[in-house]
């Protein structure tokens, strides 16, 4: 991909992520007339998705986002309805202009052939169209003939949507401060957008005074005249009464008065003129790469830090409370604090809101409900929760095979669920949360469940355990995330519970994260995705087995504890250890990763997992926390398990990074196959 097109890229799927957000404002409308903001909006984002990948040269995108920006235009202006198969139509259309910027983003050239059978479409799309005459509706503001003059084609329609909506129509005149009345009138049109419409905003000078500027309103509203005037505080002048009074939605705000009754007093300029060309922009785009080599720098210095501070100790022993080492030792502390803030600072700037993985679900979400002929309400909960942008995007593949499961095959259909006396439609909850330097996403339905022993059968028939182990059910659960596993019993259906849940799980271990299930027949589903909140910059607790020294991070554990080897029992084919009452299995990290310990009857234990998976894993020694940046392992090491990664930690010291996760399944496998055996 050519440097010039980074930047278009990025644009256009930001624009792209904005229209879809508009169109399911536009889809929840139902049957009811979407808001004209969110019709403007999707017109909007097309128009300058035109004009950008015309700019670039990307002539295929910018026939497709042209065609659509010409349907809207008819949508906006009344010439044609925006309706589901409208809707869908768009959605469609959108996927693809995603995925031509994807194939951009991915070096591939954008040929016209890449529009054509998308543009064939359009066009008879837009020829299928139907169009209705209707009386018209304006000829009941005949007096009002030199206003309606001056109405662009775009007002003309939307006053004649509130007429037909029985809608009282009202005209206002305020006189603002040359100033500021750009901001008064925003203020204003928010104000009004409250309780209705602003249909028109025509500026006038006549009889206005010298350095103020006037203009005349014309709002659609179902308040009377006098809610009208006290909500905004600006006196009205009926052009159309309503045809019936409406029930409110919902109770308005109390409104500003600018300037008072009909806005004419103007506050003192507070500003120099010359400070009306600054820009109120405070963000900044800027590309993820170069983020990451910020990161680098900044990993690179944490080393730099390490081997001062090593030094200090080293000066401290040989030549104790020199004035020289306790100066060094003052600016090993500055260094480690000022590096720190600048570690936090790029942390941040690297952090998105969750939020915006959510709404592309809620496009899947509604897209895949109707194709299934289903009805899901979707909730989501921590739009704001903040994950690296990395992690974010790595995430939403895993997202996605679960919100589909749970609508294909979890969700029942509307009579399904009348009969066993649940609410026609389904519920489908987003919930993101931070906890500690992890977060947590749960996607939870309310559909009939997973049977765990439906899943033991499988699991038997497939010789993944015996008829006689002893699992427990979320052991059990685990093996929905084997390849392949099913408990469909046609092979005729699109897939069963388990279909895509391999990818889940190890798209999960290779992010540092885990999954789990929870689930009751006839109740629903609960899946809770754990992943560390960046994989930047990592806090770890250096441990050594022998002679070699490991990093395991410390979002990967739970607690640590010194244990004397001689208190490990053997229990159920597996060793044991008595942690505050409760029986916790354990292993020796030496043993799982083939190295000899020292020999030494005292040891450490780090306890690792989750829920009712949890493991001890013993080292001999435990030197200390380190913040570390992790570098994957290279090709060479493929198929290698345990090890998340590498990290330099020194002067030409490298050491492994633990997979608490794979370590944890090592584990937890070696256990079902001595119960199978």
């Amino acid at each position: 991909m050519k440097a010039s097109d980074n930047d278009f890229v990025d644009e256009a799927e930001e624009l792209l992520t904005e229209a879809g957000s508009y169109l399911l404002d536009i889809q929840e409308a139902g049957s009811a007339e979407p808001d004209p903001d969110s019709i403007n909006s999707l017109f909007r984002t097309m128009h300058t998705l035109k004009g950008m990948s015309g700019m670039y040269g990307h002539q295929c995108i910018t026939d497709i986002s042209h065609a659509l920006e010409n349907i809207l235009d008819d949508i906006r202006l009344g010439r044609a309805d925006m309706d589901d198969q409208s809707v869908d139509f768009f959605f469609k259309h959108m996927d693809t202009l995603r995925s031509l910027i994807t194939s951009l983003r991915e070096g591939h050239a954008l040929s016209d052939e890449d529009a054509q059978a998308c543009m064939t479409e359009i066009t008879d799309f837009k020829g299928g169209a139907a169009e209705t005459q209707e009386a018209d509706p304006l000829e009941a503001l005949e007096e009002y003939e030199d206003l309606l003059s001056i109405l662009s084609e775009y007002e003309e329609h939307r006053l004649k949507s509130n007429l037909k909506k029985g809608k009282g129509i009202y005209k206002m005149n305020v006189v603002y401060s040359l100033d500021d009345f750009d901001t008064r009138l925003k203020e204003l049109t928010a104000d009004i957008k409250d309780f209705g419409e602003m249909l028109s905003t025509m500026p006038t000078s006549e009889g206005i005074p010298a350095g103020s500027i006037g203009f005349t309103l014309v709002i659609g509203s179902g308040k009377t005249p006098q809610e009208v005037k006290e909500l905004s505080g600006v006196d009205v002048e009926v052009m159309s009464s309503m045809a019936e009074p409406e029930e409110e939605a919902r109770p308005a705000d109390a409104a500003r008065a600018p300037g008072g009754p009909g806005g004419q007093q103007a506050p003192q300029p507070t500003m120099a003129e010359d400070a009306s060309l600054k820009t109120s922009a405070t963000t900044v785009r800027v590309n993820i790469e170069k983020l990451d080599r910020l990161l680098n720098a900044v990993g690179e210095l944490n080393l730099i830090k390490n081997n001062t501070r090593k030094l200090w100790t080293e000066m401290s022993e040989v030549f104790g409370k020199n004035p020289l080492v306790i100066d060094l030792y003052k600016i090993v502390q500055n260094m480690e604090r000022r590096l720190h803030e600048l570690q936090t600072n790029v942390l941040e700037v690297r952090m998105v809101p969750i939020g915006q993985i959510f709404t592309r679900l809620g496009q899947v979400v509604r897209r895949y409900t109707r194709g299934a002929g289903k009805e899901i309400n979707l909730t989501v909960f921590g739009e704001d929760t903040e994950i690296d942008k990395f992690l974010a995007e790595e995430i939403v593949d895993p997202l996605m095979h679960i919100v589909r499961n749970s609508i294909d095959h979890g969700i029942e259909s509307p009579e399904d669920r009348e009969a066993s006396g649940k609410p026609r439609a389904g519920s489908l909850q987003l919930r993101a949360s931070q906890r500690g330097n992890s977060v947590v996403i749960e996607i939870t339905d309310d559909g009939k469940g997973i049977d765990v022993d439906v899943v033991r059968r499988k699991a038997i028939e497939r010789g993944l355990m015996s008829s006689s182990s002893a699992l427990g059910d979320m052991e059990i659960l685990d093996f929905m995330f084997e390849a392949g596993f099913s408990t469909k019993k046609t092979v005729s259906e699109t897939s069963g519970r388990g279909v895509g849940l391999d990818v889940v799980r190890a798209k999960m271990v290779s992010l540092g994260g885990y999954t789990e299930i929870t689930t009751e027949v006839g109740m629903g589903t609960i899946f809770n995705l754990t992943l560390p909140i960046t994989l930047a910059i990592v806090k770890s607790l250096m441990v050594r087995v022998g002679k070699e020294t490991f990093a395991m991070p410390l979002s990967s554990m739970q607690e640590t504890m010194d244990i004397i080897r001689m208190d490990i029992k053997h229990l159920d084919g597996g060793d044991v250890v008595d942690f505050r009452g409760e029986m916790i299995p354990i292993a020796s990290l030496g043993e799982v990763l083939h190295i000899p310990d020292d020999g030494e009857e005292f040891a450490y234990a780090m306890l690792i997992g989750h829920g009712d998976k949890r493991l001890f894993l013993i080292v001999d020694k435990m030197t200390g926390q380190q913040e570390i940046v992790i570098k994957p392992l290279s090709d060479y090491f493929e198929g290698l398990s345990g090890f998340a990664g590498a990290a330099e930690v020194g002067s030409n010291e490298v050491v492994l990074v633990l997979d608490a996760e794979a370590l944890l399944s090592e584990a937890f496998e070696k256990k079902k196959a001595l119960q199978k055996g």
